[in-house]
């Protein structure tokens, strides 16, 4: 009698298991991402419908366009975007959504050139000559903004997505940090008095699930002042979609 019950637990507890690892993967279908189950403070009677791309990660290559032409700075200029976006569906399959919520970029450009301030706030890029002894030159920003986005994405958890937005943002930082081989005479000079400190942007994102490529344009200069070298921030990269 102990032997058939025991029996019938062990059966009972591996179909159970085959059955709950098969409606896990269901829903791990429709919650594509690593944080599958996060959904805010609140028991979320729809917790299982597709929500996608609400934290956005874009690692990007970074540069200039304007009286500077793009790759004419140095290769190594690295930044992060972080995206934390509230995903609004504008039709009953969620293939047409609205986001919007809030961002915070940092980036630098590994620059060959050297910033030069002028007397009013004028800010020009000057070449690099001989007598520089300078080993690297990194122009540095942070900035905070608001990003608007119209999002569309085939039906399914393996769709095709395509984003197409624009930014409102705040600079909350730019200054350019100069390295030489005596470590003595290393400087840091702040040029956030000098730049636009709000920004206008357009990007568009287009991938497979939670990646991405990823491009950005500044609509307005990065210094405020209409006699500075105009200089507009470029930003290429992809996009990965924690959740």
């Amino acid at each position: 009698m102990i032997l058939r019950t025991c029996s019938f637990f062990i059966l009972f507890s591996f179909v159970f298991n085959i059955v709950a690892q098969k409606n896990e993967d269901s829903r791990q279908k429709h919650n594509p991402g690593i944080f599958w189950y996060v959904h805010g403070w609140n028991y979320k009677k729809d917790r299982y419908l597709p929500k996608y791309d609400r934290l956005v990660l874009d690692i990007t290559y970074n540069d200039f366009s304007g009286d500077f032409s793009p790759f004419s700075q140095g290769y190594n200029s690295i930044g992060i975007n972080t995206n934390a976006i509230y995903d609004i569906p504008l039709n009953k399959k969620h293939t047409i959504t609205f986001g919007t919520g809030l961002g915070m970029k940092f980036a630098h450009i590994e620059m060959i050139d050297k910033l030069k301030s002028e007397h009013g706030g004028v800010v020009n890029i000057i070449p690099k000559t001989v007598d520089d002894t300078y080993e690297k030159n990194k122009l540095i920003s942070s900035n905070v903004f608001v990003p608007f986005e119209l999002r569309f994405r085939s039906k399914g958890w393996q769709h095709v997505k395509f984003h197409l937005g624009a930014k409102l943002g705040f600079q909350t930082g730019l200054f350019s940090k100069m390295f030489f081989p005596d470590k003595n005479q290393n400087s840091k000079i702040n040029y956030s008095d000098k730049a636009n400190r709000f920004t206008y942007s357009v990007h568009a994102r287009f991938g497979i699930r939670n990646y991405a490529f990823y491009a950005s344009y500044n609509l307005n200069p990065l210094f405020k002042n209409k006699k500075s070298t105009n200089l507009n921030w470029l930003q290429f990269g992809i996009s990965i979609s924690l959740f």
